[in-house]
């Protein structure tokens, strides 16, 4: 899975979900730079969303007897330091219900623009539908 995003500048900003890094081209493509996910494990996914801002959907580790499990989705800086909490997502807990190897399909959405940001997100638990839209600065 791959989130990219073109900078005010031109370059472009590649999420690389599966090695966990996030790279920088110019706009004929050479590479400029890589920047690794932060090495906690805590974010599955970074989406770029601007210049120096990003969308980190982090999984919060619930207990057995837990309802659900949460990720949440933190509007992160250029450093990929956390900058505030968005939106939460809540999936159902399968085995609270006896069931194992049950998948679920998250719905979850990111879009921005110059100065704004757009979240729409089903959370699982309650299959409840919400959006967001906030200003990136």
């Amino acid at each position: 899975m791959i989130g990219a995003c073109l900078t005010s500048s031109g370059q472009l900003i590649v999420s690389d979900h599966t090695n966990l890094k996030l790279i920088w081209f110019t706009d004929e493509g050479k590479l400029i730079k890589e920047l690794r996910y932060p090495p906690d494990g805590r974010y599955e996914i970074i989406y770029p969303v601007g210049d120096d801002r990003f969308v980190g959907y982090a999984r919060m580790w619930a207990e057995p007897k837990s309802g659900s499990f949460e990720y949440t989705f933190y509007l992160l800086d250029g450093t990929l330091k956390e900058l505030k909490k968005l939106d939460v997502y809540r999936d159902p807990n399968p085995a609270k219900k006896g069931e194992r190897g049950v998948n679920y399909n998250e719905f979850f959405v990111v879009k921005s623009s110059a100065n704004r940001l757009f979240i729409g997100n089903e959370d699982g638990a309650t299959r409840s539908s919400s959006s967001t839209m906030m200003e990136l600065r």
